[in-house]
């Protein structure tokens, strides 16, 4: 364990920000989107210097992502069960209705331009494409629980995870609307999943990898390839002629 001088704590104590409930951050612009409780956006540097505040919505941000094809358009998500979409070249903002109640989780596609998944207490898995976004979802895979964290594969772009608030993961194939639950359950509401995107080059973690984090205080690693292939086996013993 390496000790702060008090020098260095004080420094950090400085930069500091409070009423934030989610962070997202884009490596090429060096910008840092900030969810507020109040339901705006602040957009910092990374020196934690602020450069605006948008007034999004209605209620606390729950989460935030940033759109890694462009990087100066941001997502948000809302107690207030809506979507706020907001293009910092423009300084457009464009807010739909996106769950009927609180929408808990937000992730991009890696290889899909604009394509985004969501998922909320209305217990239901809905895609979006933000090039699209007052046309409402593309997709809408129902959950049968409250979903409470989702994350595409950085391997496939038809793969999308989502933790449940009951502590299981289920991967959604969004071809054909097909669910497998995964053999890993935590004892409590999933807080975090993450898939390593490893375009920038070889080595480091595997991108077919899956990692979860529960509120009860564990964390467990899968792959998507075994969860791919529960999908597929589903799918052919239910469609043989294929």
């Amino acid at each position: 364990m390496t000790l702060l001088s008090t020098e260095t704590s004080a420094s950090i104590e400085q930069n500091l920000v409070s009423g934030v409930t989610t962070v997202a951050c884009s490596a090429s612009t060096g910008n840092i989107f900030a969810g507020r409780d109040d339901g705006n956006l602040s957009i910092y540097s990374d020196c934690l210097k602020e450069v605006s505040t948008i007034s999004v919505h209605d209620d606390i941000i729950t989460a935030v992502s940033v759109n890694p094809f462009n990087c100066a358009e941001c997502v948000s998500v809302s107690w207030d069960g809506q979507i706020g979409l907001i293009d910092c070249a423009s300084n457009n903002i464009e807010v739909i209705n996106g769950h009927s109640g609180i929408i808990n989780s937000i992730s991009h596609n890696t290889k899909q331009p604009g394509v985004f998944g969501t998922t909320g207490k209305d217990s239901f898995l809905r895609l979006w494409d933000s090039r699209n976004i007052n046309q409402g979802c593309t997709a809408l895979l129902p959950l049968q629980q409250i979903g409470s964290a989702c994350c595409w594969s950085s391997q496939s772009e038809y793969l999308i995870a989502c933790g449940m608030e009951d502590g299981c993961i289920h991967v959604a194939d969004v071809r054909t609307n097909q669910l497998v639950t995964s053999s890993i359950d935590h004892c409590g509401r999933i807080s975090a999943l993450v898939s390593p995107n490893n375009s920038c080059g070889s080595g480091g973690l595997s991108d077919s990898l899956l990692i979860s984090a529960s509120v009860d205080k564990s964390m467990c690693t899968q792959t998507f390839d075994v969860l791919s292939e529960a999908l597929h086996n589903r799918f052919v013993n239910a469609h043989p002629s294929h």
